[in-house]
């Protein structure tokens, strides 16, 4: 049977894909990469990134470099980000909540939704997961990234090269859609909910041949 005989009931049981991924992989390597049972001190940040615009610490994370248990979760991660030049970097739309806090310089964050945010030094820029962004970073500016779950290449979904590319800046014709629902059928969309920590589970919809109808899709208006 269906899970949605009303809208109410329909928010329950329905999700975006990506979504849904991001947290069972977040459920499954916060269970496998747990903080360590003690107060330590973590030491030195793991190298992220150095590029010739940017450089990249990340003090905690799902790095493999971290030197301690302490710094290694995939729940969390947290970098120091100083921006050696100009840059406006490719779009993306991650799969995880971001808070950019400036200590020095300033920043714009461009969404395709959403007017431009600036911020400068003392203020905190929140991205939520799913929202399609550019960070427009100045010269020297500093600033730590939080992500929650760790940030990860493969849950940014960056764009790459849509910077230098005007033809690859244009948003992904489903990126008009805010909210974009799939509907699901209860049983197993509730197996994948109900997995126990540490379980690996994610939902991906039957197909035509497995289950004998056509999938929906709803769009609050």
């Amino acid at each position: 049977a269906l899970a949605a005989d009303t809208r109410a009931s329909t928010r329950r049981v329905l999700c975006t894909h990506r979504r849904a991924r991001a947290r069972a992989r977040a459920r499954a390597h916060t269970h496998a990469h747990t903080h360590a049972a003690m107060v330590m001190n973590c030491g030195a940040p793991a190298l992220a990134a150095d590029l010739p615009h940017v450089r990249i610490d990340e003090h905690a994370g799902a790095l493999p470099s971290h030197a301690t248990a302490g710094a290694r979760t995939a729940a969390v991660s947290v970098a120091s980000v100083e921006a050696k030049a100009d840059a406006v970097e490719d779009w993306q739309t991650p799969d995880f909540d971001e808070w950019l806090v400036v200590h020095e310089g300033e920043l714009r964050v461009e969404s395709t939704h959403f007017p431009p945010v600036e911020a400068r030094a003392g203020d905190t820029v929140f991205i939520p997961r799913g929202e399609r962004t550019r960070a427009v970073l100045a010269a020297g500016v500093k600033y730590i990234a939080v992500c929650a779950p760790a940030f990860a290449p493969d849950a940014a979904y960056r764009e790459e090269g849509s910077s230098a590319d005007p033809s690859k800046a244009r948003p992904p014709p489903h990126d008009a859609h805010v909210d974009v629902y799939h509907l699901v059928q209860a049983p197993l969309w509730e197996r994948v909910a109900s997995a126990a920590d540490g379980e690996a589970a994610e939902y991906f919809p039957p197909t035509y041949e497995e289950d004998g109808f056509t999938h929906a899709t709803y769009e609050e208006d």
